[in-house]
């Protein structure tokens, strides 16, 4: 292995890989389209050939898409994480409610090709399935391996959830390369924790949006600090109850950086105290 390697969120690439098509609920792939003779909507299903042709020509696109990486950041060594087909995270199981908005967007705007593509991926050797996990949590603990290494490695997706992990990364969608600080990394795990993650439907603390939390954190440098903040806003905002809904956010913010590190907060020095 060369002395760096690109560690490739492959759901990125797989969603801007397929071209936009709208679909029935009933998730056929079929487009409405505009009678000219009756001026009313009417459904027009693809052919199956006509469907054929859209995977073959979205695979092509992930393929050049995956070549372009690893031209633009000049190394042909990348692992590439997907969603596994079994729909089985961890974090669906625990919280009913996880990325609820997502999944009703996907019933009423469904793209079979995604799947597809995450499939092709893997049986062409190109990535592997994140199991019982996210691509996120695989790249994560690649990312530890390779830090124990003294390998240097490249995040390459565009999910601000990625910058919770130090170190360089590239966003795919607007060819940028930057870096992660240690202290970056931590503040924004802890902002996460404290205003929770929309897009994902975690809730974080009621009425903390993103301007606030950055806010709280801002005089912070070391875990310990960090910590402080999270607990106290916790205890103001659910006195007795916070404990539950730190724990219950937590784990579904946290990014696993082994495939057993699941979301723990007892041993945070002021959770001891409090105790």
């Amino acid at each position: 292995m060369s002395q760096k390697v690109l560690l490739i969120d492959g759901d990125i690439v797989a969603y801007a890989s397929v071209p936009p098509r709208k679909v029935t609920e009933d998730k056929k792939f079929e487009i409405i389209e505009l009678d000219s003779e009756t001026k009313k909507k009417k459904i027009i299903d693809y052919t199956a050939y006509e469907n054929q042709i859209h995977l073959e020509r979205s695979w092509n696109n992930f393929k050049v898409k995956l070549q372009k990486i690893t031209i633009d950041l000049w190394c042909d060594d990348y692992l590439m994480a997907v969603k596994s087909p079994e729909n089985d995270n961890f974090r669906d199981k625990i919280y009913c409610d996880y990325k609820i908005a997502r999944r009703c967007a996907n019933v009423k705007l469904h793209n079979p090709f995604v799947p597809a593509i995450r499939h092709l991926s893997v049986k062409e050797e190109l990535a592997v399935f994140a199991y019982n996990m996210e691509a996120d949590d695989l790249i994560r603990i690649w990312a530890m391996q390779c830090k124990l290494a003294g390998v240097e490695y490249i995040i390459c997706s565009d999910d601000k959830d990625l910058d919770m992990i130090p170190g360089r990364h590239y966003n795919i969608k607007h060819n940028k390369l930057y870096d992660v600080s240690e202290l970056e990394a931590m503040s924004n795990y802890y902002q996460q924790l404290i205003k929770g993650d929309q897009n994902d439907s975690i809730p974080g603390i009621y009425m903390l949006g993103p301007v606030k939390a950055k806010k709280l954190v801002h005089h912070c440098r070391t875990h310990e600090e960090f910590q402080s903040v999270v607990i106290n806003e916790y205890i103001l905002a659910y006195d007795d109850k916070w404990y539950d809904y730190l724990l219950s956010n937590g784990k579904m913010i946290h990014i696993l950086r082994h495939p057993t590190d699941y979301f723990d907060f007892s041993e945070w020095s002021i959770v001891k105290e409090l105790r």
